[in-house]
């Protein structure tokens, strides 16, 4: 989990001595700071829960899903 390990923070550290890794965080990676993970060199994508919740899976709410999918650009 990003979050845990330090979350952007870290994985900025991280792009000194491992220059050609990239990384896809997830784990507590929220709509409030996913941006903060994409402005990394090193971040190719970011994964989270958030915007789609397995409430609106189950519900087949996929209106909800790619609304909130839309809102992330």
């Amino acid at each position: 989990p990003a979050s845990v390990v330090g979350g952007a923070a870290a994985l900025k550290a991280f792009a000194g001595p491992f220059p050609h890794i990239r990384f896809c965080p997830t784990g507590g990676v929220t709509e409030a700071d996913y941006k903060d993970y994409l402005a990394l060199k090193n971040v190719m994508c970011v994964g989270g829960s958030w915007f789609a919740p397995s409430s609106a899976i189950k519900a087949s709410d996929w209106q909800l899903i790619t609304d909130n999918c839309r809102k992330l650009t």
